[in-house]
């Protein structure tokens, strides 16, 4: 019987020698320096740890390393190999036992003395989409590597350097089995040959698999190895960070201080790239932010700055990608999602558009950096999308940005409008050259505004716009069409000295120096007060009704609500105390005293207001409805809503219908989680007025004679003398009515011959051959060569108030004692200035010319002798006018030839003359 045990012990242990091992996670490739490389694979037994390597198949070469228990009896197996030659292709495959790997290639990095280029791929957050399991394995194999084989025609190890990947690599950390089937073996076509670089994410949850399967550098702070770390490859130094907690300390940070101030002081390294997990604001998901990488962010833009030396810090955690920059240092902000993991799609999720970025999409993809290495070091982002779900992409590239170590020279703009005008309070264009660089490349990129009310103080500005040639949020590009040397300024106070400047920048991050700060005035605002009884809930539910379920009044921290956005209470629709799933609450404003302006049919409402919510669940809405003097309802605004869980501004402009007798102010709240309705609204507002568009949206060039001063001798106009002319425009009774408050202090030069009021029709009633909807009005100086300026006197008009604007309309010219007339077609333009010349001949009159007529061979004028008005001349004009008016002298309306003096040529050589001519301008 012992023999027997023997003999079966022997056979047993000979059997397992002989068994077959397997390799578990193929060959990866870690930690690559110019002379070094570890690799490193799992099997599911066996301690043998060698790879056999060379610079052809034949390989030739054995090195063996060391082992350690992963997982039961897997094991992981490290080599590391020495003494190789940098910028090198090696050949290597991986033994263990009977388990031999294909042959694979990698190439060692080159010393950034070589100047060499090179390519790296960043990628994260490829845990797993159960609707998409193989999205992962498509991005790596007909992601990566077919568009950077075809993009170069060689081999993936020949093209490219490295991958890095801020972290979510798998779903769970902590489940051994994930790492093989989620990670590794999707992605062994492209780790066997290129290095890999990842840092921790929250899915990892620390867990020790991530510390078994990685040999990351050990440089960070002693205790803290490959939590944090940094890798050089030729002229970029690679910055590895940990960004959960309880990592997110200053501990790293103070590391992360003296790594950079190092880093300045280094002249090999030209680049900083930096990757950690969370990102610092995200405007697919705001939840997922973290103050932690701002503080980060703060580290890499000094360094940028102080050192010259352009950084990035990609992230992940928000499943879509983002690009974006800091506005006052050459740094970059890259979210390089989603590489696997589910699309956080628009709508889905709390989201805000930031104004650091400048493209976000919800996709999957990853980002390339091609850095370039000679005279001129620089590296060129590409995003490589493979679309979603519903738009699938085979690898196109949707995003580009190129940034230089050695700056381009920006030249200093300068300003053009306004300076030294008055203008309205509501709007007002600010407008400045032309973008130039040193560079003959160089685009136009981004423009910094700042409006302030001390010229020689600019550090805390009253208004602060930064826009950039682009931004896609929400699948638009808000910044289509913006050229970027214009800005408007909205609801600036009335009657006050403002002062202004603008610096641009180029696509590659350089700035320009600030322009000369120039100064304007503001006007008298023309919209109400505000209309709403106890519109911040500080007189509790005083002129509120509740409509549907609850409406309260706050105060802050009441029953675990937040605090108000100003004074002491805020209201909660659909009730915190008292709650609900769903309230409506209502305020009712009389409108009658606005009547007359309203049925004009050019009046509108300004509404909005603060909302927030608690947690980013429950939704707050709020919309204006107006109404007839029987209640009827005519129309209703949008509604405006937010899922941030911060007070937010939100606000919009509605034309008001005619015969509104009353405007309803509605706000709603909706609940989507939880017990408590957490629909928040503060300092809400209904104002009426004139739209703040009353911004100089365009300049307008236009030329007109008058019939009655035309000399045809001179091809001018004889001017009045300038005491006669009034300092405000005249055509604020009727039949104008005009309520503009153009005036100056002065009439500003002899050639002005007298005030005429412009009038705008929309040109897509032209359809119907009656362009009768008049979009806005606006008073001007005549010159005696016929063009017309603003109130400087020399300048084309340049600020307008108009309901709307489109690239077409028409214009109407009313002098008043000529006949109006109007363009006989509508004005467009490729630029902001509408050119329109009325003198050419009678076909640029609107109708039947019957208020044109030509006053000189070749020369066409508007036709005098309309002392009413009325756009028609008849007997009246004799009797009521001049009758009346006969011996006076000057600012006369039976002035026909405006000499200052009413008297016979008036009758005989205008009036009696034109008698029976009328306007064909549409009512």
């Amino acid at each position: 019987m012992r023999t027997y045990i023997l003999l079966f012990s022997c056979v047993l242990t000979l059997s397992s020698l002989l068994s077959s091992q397997t390799i578990k996670v193929q060959p990866y490739l870690q930690n690559a320096t110019p002379e070094s490389i570890v690799i490193m694979w799992e099997t599911d037994m066996g301690e043998e740890s060698i790879v056999e390597w060379g610079l052809t198949d034949a390989l030739g070469n054995t090195t063996s390393g060391t082992s350690f228990t992963s997982w039961l009896s897997n094991r992981i197996h490290e080599v590391h190999l020495q003494g190789l030659s940098s910028f090198t292709h090696y050949h290597y495959r991986v033994k263990t036992g009977t388990a031999v790997s294909a042959i694979n290639h990698f190439k060692t990095p080159p010393f950034a003395s070589e100047n060499e280029n090179f390519r790296i791929v960043a990628m994260s957050d490829m845990q797993r989409d159960n609707s998409q399991p193989d999205k992962f394995h498509e991005i790596i194999n007909d992601g990566v590597i077919d568009y950077i084989t075809e993009l170069t025609g060689g081999e993936i190890y020949e093209n490219l350097a490295l991958v890095m990947i801020p972290g979510d690599l798998v779903p769970n950390g902590l489940s051994y089995s994930q790492w093989e089937e989620y990670f590794f073996t999707p992605g062994e076509n492209l780790f066997s040959e290129v290095p890999i670089y990842p840092v921790l994410g929250n899915h990892e949850f620390n867990s020790f698999f991530y510390f078994d399967y990685f040999h990351l550098p050990e440089n960070g702070t002693p205790g803290y190895e490959e939590h944090w770390w940094y890798k050089d490859y030729g002229n970029v130094r690679i910055i590895g960070l940990n960004s959960n907690s309880p990592y997110d300390s200053q501990e790293q940070l103070d590391w992360l201080e003296g790594l950079l101030a190092f880093t300045c002081t280094v002249d090999s390294i030209d680049f900083v790239f930096a990757q950690l997990h969370h990102p610092h604001k995200s405007e697919l998901w705001t939840p997922g932010e973290s103050d932690y990488t701002g503080e980060v962010i703060e580290r890499l833009e000094n360094f940028t700055t102080n050192c010259g030396k352009p950084s990035i810090h990609f992230f992940g955690h928000t499943h879509g990608y983002s690009r974006g920059q800091s506005r006052d240092h050459k740094h970059l902000w890259i979210n390089v999602a989603t590489a696997g993991g589910y699309i956080d799609h628009w709508g889905e999720w709390p989201q805000f558009d930031y104004d650091e970025f400048s493209v976000s999409q919800d996709e999957y993809g990853f980002v390339t950096l091609e850095v370039v290495s000679d005279d001129d070091p620089h590296f060129i982002v590409k995003r490589i999308s493979r679309g979603d779900p519903n738009n699938v992409l085979d690898n196109v590239v949707n995003d580009s940005l190129v940034v230089r170590l050695i700056p381009t020279v920006v030249e200093t703009p300068v300003a053009v409008f306004p300076i030294n005008e008055t203008v309205p309070p509501g709007c007002v264009k600010l407008k400045a050259s032309n973008f130039i660089s040193q560079s003959t490349d160089a685009l136009h990129g981004q423009s910094h505004w700042q409006v302030s009310l001390d010229p020689g103080n600019f550090d805390d500005p009253l208004v602060e716009n930064w826009k950039n040639y682009e931004n896609i949020y929400y699948d638009t590009d808000t910044q289509e069409n913006d050229n970027l040397t214009d800005e408007r300024i909205y609801d600036l106070n009335e009657i006050t000295t403002y002062y202004w400047r603008v610096r641009y920048r180029d696509r590659e991050l350089n700035w320009s120096d600030w322009s000369q700060p120039a100064q304007f005035t503001t006007g008298e605002f023309q919209l109400s007060t505000n209309l709403l009884n106890n519109p911040g809930a500080e007189d509790d539910l005083s002129g509120w009704i509740a409509v549907e379920g609850v409406i309260e009044a706050l105060t802050n921290g009441q029953c675990d609500g937040i605090s108000p956005h100003t004074g002491i209470k805020y209201f909660a629709v659909g009730g915190v105390c008292e709650n609900g799933a769903y309230g409506k609450g209502i305020q009712n404003v009389d409108v009658q005293l606005y009547a007359d302006s309203i049925d004009e049919g050019d009046y509108y409402a300004k509404f909005g207001g603060y909302l927030s919510n608690y947690n980013g669940n429950d939704l707050p809405e709020m919309r204006i409805l107006f109404l007839d003097e029987n209640d009827n309802v005519l129309d209703a605004s949008e509604k405006l809503s937010n899922l941030n869980d911060f007070w937010t501004l939100y606000s919009s402009w509605e034309i008001i219908p005619i015969q509104t007798r009353k405007i309803q102010f509605e706000l709603t709240g909706t609940r989507n989680s939880g017990w408590d309705n957490d629909s928040y609204f503060d300092d809400l507002f209904l104002k009426l007025g004139n739209k703040r568009g009353s911004c100089n949206e365009f300049e307008l060039d236009l030329k007109i004679f008058l019939e009655g001063p035309y000399d045809e001798t001179t091809g001018l106009m004889v001017p009045l003398n300038t005491e006669n002319i009034p300092l405000s425009q005249p055509y604020n009774t009727y039949p104008w009515n005009y309520a503009g408050t153009e005036s100056a202090d002065s009439i500003p030069n002899s050639d002005v011959i007298d005030w005429i009021l412009i009038e705008f029709r929309d040109a897509t009633s032209a359809a119907a051959a009656t362009p009768a909807t008049i979009i806005g009005r606006q008073a001007a100086f005549l010159l005696n060569d016929g063009s017309v300026v603003g109130m400087d006197g020399v300048e084309n008009i340049h600020e307008f108030s108009l309901q709307s604007i489109t690239n077409n309309l028409f214009v109407v010219i009313y002098h008043r004692n000529h006949i109006g007339i109007m363009s006989a077609y509508p004005l467009s333009t490729p630029t902001d200035v509408y050119p329109y010349d009325f003198t050419t001949s009678a076909d640029m009159v609107y109708g039947d010319d019957q208020g044109h007529k030509m006053i000189s061979l070749g020369v066409w004028g508007t036709i005098a002798g309309d002392y009413d008005a009325n756009g028609l001349i008849d007997y009246n004009d004799y009797i009521s006018g001049w009758m009346i008016q006969a011996g006076s002298s000057g600012y006369k309306a039976a002035d026909f030839n405006l000499n200052k003096e009413v008297n016979n040529p008036d009758k005989n050589e205008f009036w009696l003359i034109n008698i029976g001519s009328g306007t064909a301008i549409p009512d």
